[in-house]
């Protein structure tokens, strides 16, 4: 959460406020559904490396641990996933992330 949030951080003066509203109610969900023992480990591990990708820049990394997340845990990730791609779409094309892949 923490890794996510530095990226929220990082975006916040190309972010429109109710953007970044929305992306953080989201992400307070999987937050809350994290701290509730309700995801899987599968989804705790594979959400660590999506965030740490990001923060990074390696948006090819972290898009393609999204789609295995939709794909694998689709039922677990639905409320909240939406946040998270559009963060990475917002990294993808923001110039203050040295991006690579």
């Amino acid at each position: 959460m923490d890794a996510l949030q530095d990226v929220i951080n990082k975006l916040q003066d190309t972010l429109e406020k109710r953007v970044a509203d929305d992306i953080s109610r989201r992400l307070q969900v999987m937050s809350q559904n994290w701290t509730n023992g309700k995801l899987s480990q599968g989804v705790k591990s594979r959400m660590i490396k999506l965030a740490k990708a990001l923060d990074d820049g390696s948006v090819d990394e972290a898009h393609h641990i999204h789609i295995s997340l939709m794909v694998d845990f689709v039922a677990e990730v639905n409320q909240w996933m939406v946040a998270v791609k559009k963060l990475i779409n917002l990294v993808r094309s923001s110039s203050t992330f040295p991006t690579h892949s």
